[in-house]
């Protein structure tokens, strides 16, 4: 049956198929993430964004009608570049999505999107595809933090595309992943989300820890670059027989970024 032969579906009834979104939501080092995500089968397999469950340590999962899972989810496969995670959880009641065609797209086709901005579940918006590129699709409905791993759906209800970024500096600028996409990914890996966690966020330490000057009761610490380290935590103990202490100003930690001549200074009195 061709695109053009297929039965558009009301607003409403297409807002309808946000019992096939769920919210996710799990701590990270940042606090608490979130994020949404839509089920693909009866047994449990959801799509997400992989920024969503990036750092990650574990992820509840709250489905349209109030219910919670919070049981092992596993990680099935994923892809950075293409901003994808495929997920399980042990659930075999769940009602699936359509999965619709995402390469015959136009511009202007009407396209309804139904996320968690804010933690707003299911927030239901509507708009129009206004540009397509490569692994792109520019959609005039609303998309907000928390947004992330949506469905996009067309007017016959049917998922063609992630919701993954709006961009809020303008106005009906949203973005999603066609779901063409996800041919790329496997379900095959079954791997839980503690391991990914623990493989994932492995940092090694910094090397060549030195110090650069003393000066009364402060220390000019430097150290050796990480790649791709975004920052820097510092642990301190004035007594070997005392526990590591982390560097904080009250109550969150110093975060250093690497610099010269030094990266931190530590003042021995007060801590940092």
């Amino acid at each position: 049956m061709s695109e053009q032969s297929k039965t558009e579906l009301s607003l409403s009834e297409i807002a309808a198929k946000k019992e096939s979104v769920v919210l996710l939501q799990g701590p990270t080092s940042e606090g608490v993430a979130q994020g949404s995500g839509v089920i693909l089968s009866s047994d449990g397999l959801i799509v997400t964004n992989y920024h969503v469950i990036d750092g990650m340590q574990s992820i509840t999962v709250t489905f349209d009608d109030g219910s919670v899972y919070d049981g092992t989810v596993y990680v099935e496969d994923t892809s950075e570049s293409l901003d994808l995670a495929l997920l399980r959880i042990n659930r075999t009641d769940l009602t699936p999505v359509t999965i619709g065609d995402s390469t015959s797209l136009a511009i202007g086709d009407t396209v309804v999107a139904i996320g968690s901005p804010y933690g707003l579940q299911n927030t239901v918006s509507e708009g129009i595809i206004s540009s397509i590129r490569d692994n792109e699709l520019q959609i005039t409905a609303a998309i907000s933090s928390g947004s992330s791993g949506g469905a996009l759906f067309n007017a016959q209800g049917e998922l063609i595309g992630v919701t993954y970024a709006g961009i809020t500096a303008g106005q009906n600028l949203g973005f999603a992943i066609p779901i063409h996409a996800l041919d790329e990914l496997t379900d095959r890996n079954h791997q839980t989300l503690a391991d990914f966690y623990a493989e994932n966020s492995a940092v090694s330490a910094p090397s060549g820890l030195r110090l650069v000057q003393s000066s009364g009761n402060a220390l000019y610490l430097q150290w050796d670059a990480v790649d791709n380290a975004d920052y820097y935590l510092l642990y301190y103990r004035t007594d070997s027989n005392q526990d590591y202490t982390l560097c904080s100003d009250f109550g969150s930690p110093h975060r250093f970024q690497h610099s010269s001549p030094y990266s931190a200074a530590l003042t021995i009195r007060s801590g940092c």
